[in-house]
């Protein structure tokens, strides 16, 4: 598909930059990759968040701030380090 735009001298050589491109329809074609790439994001990061302490309960449940020699629980057939 063939288009034609009228884009910012400064923004589209910011682009050519930032993705190494060596022509300006790389630069074009692995911007508009990225968007796609990136589009999960505006959905993740608008949902609503638990609690900090729900997160940090569900990660961790046995830490306390107080327990400075706190380590997560291992199974049997890995290591615990001193």
């Amino acid at each position: 598909m063939k288009l034609t735009v009228d884009v910012d001298e400064k923004l589209f050589s910011r682009v050519m930059d930032i993705t190494s491109a060596k022509t300006e329809a790389e630069a074009v074609k692995m911007a508009f990759e990225e968007v796609v790439s990136t589009d999960w994001m505006k959905d993740f990061f608008s949902r609503p968040r638990p609690p900090a302490e729900e997160l940090a309960a569900a990660i961790a449940p046995d830490y306390t701030p107080d327990d400075h020699g706190w380590r997560p629980q291992h199974r049997d057939t890995v290591t615990a380090h001193p």
